[in-house]
């Protein structure tokens, strides 16, 4: 049965290394009551990222893009975390998010995978029926090569 606050399932209750204080011993009842505790507050980017994490192609990324997407998945949780989702359904809410992308203006790639996280977890969103349209959807990336001096 679904926890009531984060929807998560005993299948999908982390592993007794994953919760502090936990030994292999207790159940996946008690690891799922730990993660229902310490569980976001439903309905909010925070919910969907955490879900992301558990169930999303998240985790069929390779280890090396899992390394290289947590802090940016941290930086979306930190700045966006507490937002209820539906607030993603404003048109206006895409300034807002060029305005986040451009913090990291200076280096274009990493504004470009700022924005490229954001959109994935709100695809994820998409995909389980949480939003209807992603505005990072045509949000135009900042980075731009010419390599046409190699070929």
């Amino acid at each position: 049965m679904p926890s009531a606050v984060s929807g998560l399932t005993k299948k999908d209750a982390p592993s007794a290394a994953e919760v502090p204080g936990c030994s292999t011993r207790q159940s996946a009842a008690r690891r799922q009551r730990y993660c229902a505790y310490m569980a976001p507050r439903s309905g909010t980017i925070n919910s969907v990222v955490a879900k992301y994490r558990i169930r999303g192609e998240f985790t069929k990324l390779a280890p090396s893009t899992q390394k290289a997407w947590l802090p940016w998945i941290d930086r979306v949780q930190s700045h966006w975390g507490k937002l209820n989702i539906k607030q993603f359904e404003n048109p206006s809410i895409r300034q807002d998010i060029k305005e986040w992308r451009d913090n990291w203006r200076k280096t274009p790639r990493s504004a470009d995978y700022a924005k490229q996280v954001r959109s994935r977890i709100l695809g994820f969103a998409i995909e389980n029926g949480m939003l209807t349209a992603n505005p990072c959807g045509d949000i135009a990336n900042i980075y731009t090569s010419d390599r046409s001096d190699i070929i």
